[in-house]
């Protein structure tokens, strides 16, 4: 999905922003619920390789790590 630096740059500034106001390096591209149980599904990296999209396209939920060709 994302191919240039600056969006990897604005993705890597949303999980650590994540991290300073949350408390975990959250996925900048989900959403939490408040309920830390259930949010730890959604901490930066995911567990991507049981995902749809890695699976389809080679790419987390975010496009942040991709996989190599």
């Amino acid at each position: 999905m994302w191919d240039d630096k600056e969006s990897v740059k604005t993705l890597s500034e949303g999980v650590l922003e994540n991290d300073k106001n949350k408390g975990l390096k959250y996925c900048p591209c989900r959403i939490t619920t408040g309920d830390k149980e259930k949010d730890l599904n959604l901490v930066c990296p995911c567990n991507f390789k049981i995902q749809k999209t890695w699976k389809e396209y080679g790419e987390c939920w975010c496009g942040l790590f991709v996989r190599r060709k």
